[in-house]
């Protein structure tokens, strides 16, 4: 019965499982690599009986030849091959065990000497045991001690780069292009793609012949391939007839004039990390020997590769920990949603690059989803608002949870949406959750060729919920802003409707106290005027006469209409002529149209029917359009401004007025919202912002409609739609 014991120190450390190997090593005999054998025989004892020429150098090089009687563990002991002498004692000691096999391996781990103790059957009567020891050694400047040594320096080298992943991959390649005097040699890793039809090579480092495939990526879905197998079966595989294997791609193995193909995997946790590629070496084939080193080099770099993976994702968590706390800052330091959700973007940026990001916050009450910042070649987004049924967030803000649209532009045309302009890729969508519900989401991009991994999604989930809460709290502040801004616009309207309050009635003292001096000088103006013509009252007298009633008239009718606006009066409906009430309102902003320099037009179709109505009511309504348009057409160009008032009819039963500016016009963002009470574009103090929407809610309440619209050459227009009056008698 054979055993078998090894005298090498403890293994090199090996990065996953290990692999099946031969648990007797491969004999170094004459024919492999110059390994040299030696024979003698010892008694049971341990003292030398016999040897032959070549054992005294292969069992104790630099020793005495060996003689008769010597102790053979005492001489290796003293050639400092305290190993190999306690291996043979404890084999002349377990005498009846049988045939001892051993091997010596060096620093570097590789076999160095093989010893072989076999016992030789004495006799009871000779006197005791004997045994024949055989001893295979590779000697010094041999190439197995060139290929240790070299191993020894690579594993040296690698266990110095630190955190460098690319230093640790570069001194791999090169270590092997050194080891196997190889033509070139290249590091393989593989990216931590979610799914495995995603999966990607790169050609992380080169040396030799294969370096201009340097940065090379493909996708991992040829079969058969030379990867393939290393991956499955964990271990070396060899092609040494490159040009004819099906494994070997024909991309490379031709360019590069591959004819034999040497591929070991870097086990990571039990999976393939990295795969060591050699190609052509000058023996002209892999031998078993090579394998076994090239598994040797392949555990050095997988151990260096496991320590930059450590290193890494230790600073990979100390980022995310970092931005975490700065996104929770933002929250405390930022102004305003926008400017604090740029901010997120760019700390998220830090721990997963992409080539743009957007973060929407969902608007409950008006169904829609805003985006408040964008970054990177989606920046044109931010600002805009969708219905969020129309979204591709709508589905991750359901569920809850990450999704993952592989291809936008496919997704967009499957929604109807084909048409808008989308870059190629995917998008991560994250929703943004707070007390339990999506307030938002966040939209990564990614391009097509470079699928986010493992890691980064992990990251995007594990910075999901500091987003939520900071994106909740510039939420929570923004809704109590509006409500401090909107008290404070009520506070200023009342005041204002105060202030409104007292100047009518302070325009109805005054206008109380203009018409008596005015009714007196139009008085005396006619009496004059029935005087007849004599030398002191000429033509041209009468003529200054009649010019100072008409003005006087003129401003009777001025004072008239502000104490028509002033006076509280009940509703009165009735037939109410537009021609008129829009005469009036034009001599009522005549003066301020003057002072501002505008030009206020009035254009009204003759014979136009009377509309039912309340006549004070419309007369509020057309003043207010007025101001507004003096406003606007006040920021035109002099000899540019220009304000038009013109009435119509617009079919059998409706008459139409449009008063227009020759303004800058409504932006068309807030263009649907210039009716909405309390909204104004005004300078704080120039308005109220219920102009428009009591003018509305008027116009509503006559049965008509109030538009507002955007000019083509420029300036807004507002037009009134009021019903005709039928004659028929109502009770309002």
């Amino acid at each position: 019965m054979s055993r078998s014991a090894s005298t090498a120190p403890a293994p090199l450390p090996v990065v996953g499982p290990e692999r099946p190997r031969d648990p007797t090593p491969a004999p170094i005999g004459p024919g492999a690599r110059g390994a040299r054998t030696g024979v003698l025989v010892l008694d049971g004892r341990g003292a030398v009986i016999a040897a032959d020429a070549a054992a005294a150098t292969l069992v104790a090089p630099g020793m005495p030849a060996l003689r008769h009687g010597l102790d053979l563990p005492s001489v290796l002991r003293a050639a400092g091959e305290g190993t190999a002498a306690l291996a043979v004692a404890n084999a002349l000691a377990a005498r009846d065990e049988g045939e001892v096999v051993f091997t010596v391996h060096d620093a570097a781990g590789l076999a160095r000497a093989r010893w072989r103790l076999m016992p030789i059957p004495r006799p009871p009567a000779s006197g005791g045991a004997a045994w024949t020891v055989v001893v295979e050694r590779e000697p010094d400047g041999a190439p197995g001690r060139r290929e240790a040594e070299t191993l020894a320096a690579v594993a040296r080298e690698l266990a110095r780069v630190g955190d460098d992943g690319s230093a640790a991959l570069a001194e791999l390649a090169r270590g092997a292009l050194a080891l196997f005097e190889a033509a070139g040699a290249c590091v393989v890793t593989f990216d931590d793609a979610v799914r495995p039809g995603d999966r990607r090579a790169r050609v992380a480092a080169t040396a030799g012949t294969l370096d201009s495939l340097a940065g090379h990526v493909t996708v991992l879905m040829r079969e058969p391939s030379l990867f393939g197998d290393v991956a499955r079966t964990h271990d070396v595989v060899v092609v040494n007839d490159a040009e004819h294997d099906p494994r070997i791609d024909p991309r490379y193995g031709g360019p590069f004039g591959m004819r034999q193909v040497l591929a070991a995997p870097l086990i990571i946790d039990g999976h393939v990390a990295a795969q060591l590629c050699v190609v052509n070496v000058p023996r002209g084939a892999f031998a078993a020997p090579d394998v076994e080193l090239a598994r040797r080099l392949a555990d050095h770099g997988a151990l260096a590769l496991r320590n930059v993976r450590l290193l890494a994702a230790r600073a990979l968590a100390q980022a995310r920990a970092e931005v975490a706390a700065a996104v929770a800052q933002v929250a405390l330091d930022a102004a305003d949603v926008p400017s604090g959700a740029e901010q997120i973007l760019a700390q998220l940026y830090r721990v997963v690059p992409s080539p743009g990001k957007l973060l929407s916050v969902h608007d409950r009450e008006r169904g829609v989803l805003r985006c408040v910042a964008a970054t990177g070649d989606v920046t044109h987004i931010a600002g805009t608002e969708r219905p969020l049924a129309e979204t591709i967030q709508n589905e991750a803000l359901a569920r809850g949870e990450l999704v993952e649209v592989t291809d936008l532009r496919a997704t967009l045309r499957e929604a109807g949406r084909g048409a808008e302009p989308a870059p190629a890729g995917g998008v991560i969508l994250v929703p943004i959750m707070a007390h339990g519900a999506p307030i938002g989401d966040l939209c990564v991009r990614h391009a097509p060729d470079a699928p986010l991994g493992a890691a980064a999604l992990e990251t995007l989930r594990l910075l999901g919920p500091s987003v939520g809460v900071a994106m909740d709290m510039l939420l929570h502040e923004e809704r109590e802003r509006a409500r401090a801004d909107e008290e404070r616009r009520r506070d200023e309207q009342l005041r204002q409707a105060e202030k409104l309050a007292a100047l009518g009635e302070l325009v109805a003292g005054v206008a109380h106290e203009m018409n008596n001096p005015l009714a007196g000088i139009s008085a005396f103006a006619e009496l004059l005027l029935s005087e007849p013509d004599d030398a002191t009252f000429d033509t041209e007298n009468r003529e200054a006469v009649r010019h100072i009633k008409r003005e006087a008239d003129r401003a009777t009718a001025v004072v008239r209409d502000l104490l028509t606006f002033a006076r509280e009066a009940a509703p009165a409906w009735g037939p109410v002529a537009l021609d008129a009430v829009l005469e009036r309102t034009v001599r009522v902003r005549a003066y301020a149209a003057r002072t501002a320099g505008l030009d206020l037009r009035l254009d009204v179709e003759p014979g136009l029917p009377p509309v039912r109505g309340d006549e004070r009511k419309l007369q509020q309504v057309f003043i207010n359009l007025v101001a507004n348009a003096e406003h606007a057409a006040g920021k035109a160009p002099p000899g540019a401004r220009r304000v038009v008032v013109r009435a119509w009819r617009a079919g059998p039963d409706r008459v139409a007025v449009r008063v227009s500016d020759t303004g800058r016009g409504v932006p068309p963002d807030i263009l649907g919202r210039v009716f909405e009470p309390f909204f104004t574009t005004k300078p704080p103090g120039e308005g109220t912002g219920l102009g428009l929407s009591v003018s509305y809610g008027i116009v509503q309440a006559h049965r008509g409609e109030l538009r507002a619209q955007n000019l083509p050459g420029g300036g807004a227009a507002f037009d009134v739609l009021l019903p005709v009056d039928s004659g028929a008698h109502e009770t309002r």
